[in-house]
């Protein structure tokens, strides 16, 4: 079974999102999200989904670089390997709350209770990865981490890529051109299923 969306982004200028999931007999749900980013749009942070889980989902394990959190631009201090963490861990402890917990180079990852009951993720082949225990609009809204909401879920991203994070010269450089999402017809393929 093929069930489909569209949605009209409110985008300057404006666009849409296609996101489609093909269920087959064995639960397997495979995920495709397609986006034409017109030029003169301003760069995305991200192409991803987001999806939240109950809390009590609270461990993740990952075969893709790590340990630590991994972006685009930052690769080169990773390693590929299997790891595997608790949720709330996952966040970056910056003084700051802000964007972090991203992995590179995932080939699956499993986020479960701590029973291992959870859903697998697949990358087609690879896809960036973050499990958190709040979304990007509560990290992003804390001046300081005791300001982070209680948790009540687990937010799973997987992703075609975020931008970098930039930094390379100063505090205030942006993201290399090639460290930007690019403009275009854009595609993300990934699955998943229960465990």
């Amino acid at each position: 079974m093929r069930i489909g969306y569209r949605y009209e982004l409110p985008t300057t200028p404006v666009t849409h999102c296609e996101l489609s999931y093909l269920i087959d007999g064995s639960g397997r749900v495979e995920v495709t999200q397609r986006m034409h980013v017109p030029e003169g749009m301003p760069a995305m942070p991200e192409f991803a989904t987001m999806l939240a889980m109950p809390a009590d989902y609270d461990r993740v394990r990952w075969y893709g670089e790590g340990p630590e959190g991994c972006y685009v631009d930052r690769r080169a201090g990773a390693r590929l390997g299997v790891y595997d963490r608790r949720v709330p861990d996952m966040l970056t402890p910056y003084l700051n709350p802000q964007e972090a917990g991203n992995r590179t180079g995932v080939r699956w990852a499993e986020v479960t209770d701590a029973q291992g009951v959870g859903l697998r993720f697949e990358g087609d082949p690879t896809m960036e990865f973050s499990a958190l225990s709040w979304t990007p609009a509560e990290i992003e809204s804390a001046l300081h981490p005791n300001e982070l909401p209680p948790i009540h879920r687990t937010i799973v991203r997987p992703a075609l890529m975020r931008r970098g994070v930039a930094g390379d010269d100063s505090w205030g450089a942006r993201p290399l051109t090639e460290h930007l999402l690019p403009t275009g017809d854009l595609e993300f393929r990934f699955a998943f299923r229960g465990i």
